[in-house]
């Protein structure tokens, strides 16, 4: 990584408005809010691409097996990296088998 380069900056908002507002840079990745992304889309004049943080599906089919391991694997998905990640599951379909196993 380049030393101009930024790969992820966690600070306050008021921080990041900041930076927003006085960094020269050629682009912004964000993931999040649609409410944050409008915002952002107009601070820095389009020179943002937004990921919708949308929603990560589990589909549980029929076959059911090792019901621990497969809510471990869910509890990881979410927060293994020192906190809540945005590619979380947001919804988990489930055939009837998984919930008849408890």
């Amino acid at each position: 990584l380049n030393l101009n380069e930024v790969n992820f900056l966690n600070c306050t908002n008021s921080d990041m408005e900041y930076v927003v507002d006085n960094a020269n840079f050629r682009v912004l990745q964000f993931t999040g809010s649609s409410r944050v992304a409008e915002h952002l889309a107009v601070k820095t004049r389009g020179k943002i691409r937004i990921e919708d943080a949308g929603f990560d599906w589990k589909i549980l089919g029929p076959d059911v097996s090792n019901v621990d391991y497969v809510a471990w694997t869910s509890d990881q998905d979410a927060y293994a990296a020192s906190g809540q990640k945005c590619s979380a599951q947001s919804i988990v379909f489930a055939h009837e088998n998984w919930v008849k196993a408890g």
